[in-house]
């Protein structure tokens, strides 16, 4: 009884540390992943979507011959092709995997499960509660809107909504210290932004990075006046 004690309280006080919970969030988030995605994963069936094809085929295409650099493709009568750089990271999976279905299917686990994590860590950052963080995690990933995009494999937006969170937290982070090297990494998240995908995700989260920036300006708070906060944007 002494020692089934003892391993409670050990294991008590593990879950009051923010980090092991942190993980077990973590590998939870994974779980549920693996669980919508089984079908993908576990099996050799081509996933289902209307945009589907069109990723298997540049994940193939421009898995040879580096053509992910290329600007004009030979093989569509010289008709310009958007090339954004997450086709990069397709070619370097492609090119380890040699499989552009099942490498579809791995960016698109991937997509749900770090939009899970990216979520969580911005929930968490705010909150510094593991419970809000996972619920967060949980609304941001189980909900129709992202069900729709898996259904019609628009992978380009579901990976953007995937690194959002994690680009508005550095955005905030430039305004908040204003020093040289956050406002770097800003400027290198927001390239990624613009050349990684389409060009609706440029639009929708453009605009919203655009009006908490008003709304940083316009409403400061009492530590720190307009003026300072004109300065540091």
């Amino acid at each position: 009884m002494k020692k089934a004690r003892e391993i409670s309280e050990l294991l008590l006080n593990a879950l009051r540390s923010r980090k092991i919970r942190a993980a077990i969030d973590f590998i939870l988030i994974t779980l549920i992943g693996i669980a919508v995605f089984r079908n993908f994963l576990f099996s050799d069936y081509w996933p289902a979507g209307g945009d589907v094809l069109g990723w298997i085929s540049r994940a193939y295409l421009f898995g040879h011959d580096f053509r992910w650099a290329y600007t004009w493709r030979p093989h569509s009568f010289g008709f310009p092709e958007n090339i954004y750089i997450v086709d990069l990271f397709y070619m370097i999976l492609h090119f380890f995997l040699d499989d552009p279905v099942f490498t579809i299917k791995l960016v698109m686990f991937l997509s749900f499960i770090f939009a899970g994590f990216s979520a969580y860590i911005f929930a968490f950052k705010y909150t510094r509660n593991n419970l809000a963080s996972l619920s967060a995690a949980l609304v941001y990933t189980l909900n129709q809107w992202v069900a729709s995009q898996l259904t019609e494999a628009h992978l380009a937006i579901l990976i953007s909504y995937a690194v959002f969170p994690l680009i508005f937290l550095v955005f905030d982070k430039a305004l908040e210290t204003g020093k040289i090297k956050h406002s770097l990494l800003l400027s290198l998240c927001l390239a990624f932004l613009l050349t990684g995908f389409h060009l609706e995700c440029v639009v929708i989260y453009g605009t919203a990075l655009t009006l908490f920036l008003i709304v940083y300006l316009f409403y400061p708070s009492s530590k720190e006046t307009f003026s300072l906060r004109i300065k540091k944007a």
